[in-house]
């Protein structure tokens, strides 16, 4: 979100908690009902008796080992089968703004890449919510979903203005100030941008360190990224 540059989403900061390259946008990032994780059930049957455990799931663990500072504790368990099933279980009900789990694929070294759309639901506390991740990032559906990064819906544009920051040099950055110094020197150098040449490519990398960076000092409490298989 790696073999990439954000993603070597994803990413250039040293614990790489945030993208770094996408070729998707803010407004490509629409999340609405289509993007519900699932819909929550109770651990027991209408007669009360307990549910079986579903098969890929025998061995989750859902005590609420992981946390944001607005989504309070909460557990994740993937699918030992099937990668892109998954359970979620939190701890405290949200009423206005919904938490939106991003699949990525993180490396050996611990950065993690965007590898698909984000999904998102309302929780409801002590509620397991059963749902489906999807590896939706072009030229990255091969890549194993083995981390997800958890974070509340209304930080999702500046995580994707992170996330395109490479790809959306220096177009983006200088579409409102075309007469700029810095623009008049970049553009006409980067016709392609940030892949016309070496030098196009590392002052991108630069432009995106600044945007991640300031996400991750920003947010560093308010979303968490998860590995979920080795």
């Amino acid at each position: 979100m790696k073999k990439s540059v954000f993603f070597i989403f994803l990413f250039i900061l040293s614990s790489c908690d945030a993208p770094q390259r996408t070729n998707l946008t803010p407004a490509a990032q629409t999340l609405s009902n289509s993007n519900n994780l699932g819909v929550p059930t109770s651990g027991q049957s209408p007669s009360g008796s307990q549910l079986p455990v579903e098969a890929g799931f025998e061995t989750c663990d859902f005590s609420p080992k992981y946390s944001t500072i607005e989504s309070g504790p909460f557990s994740l368990c993937q699918n030992q089968s099937d990668e892109t099933s998954i359970k979620f279980k939190g701890t405290l009900t949200s009423v206005s703004s919904r938490l939106c789990l991003i699949p990525s694929y993180k490396d050996a070294g611990g950065s993690s890449t965007y590898i698909g759309q984000p999904q998102c639901l309302y929780v409801e506390a002590n509620k397991l919510v059963s749902g489906k991740l999807y590896k939706t990032r072009t030229g990255f559906s091969s890549y194993p979903l083995n981390a997800v990064i958890v974070m509340r819906e209304a930080l999702m544009p500046e995580y994707f203005r992170c996330a395109d920051a490479y790809n959306a040099w220096p177009s983006v950055l200088c579409s409102g100030s075309g007469n700029s110094q810095y623009c008049n020197y970049w553009v006409p150098r980067c016709p392609s941008g940030a892949r016309s040449n070496a030098a196009c490519d590392g002052e991108a990398k630069n432009y995106m360190n600044q945007i991640c960076t300031s996400f991750k000092t920003k947010y560093s409490a308010a979303y968490t990224d998860i590995r979920l298989k080795n």
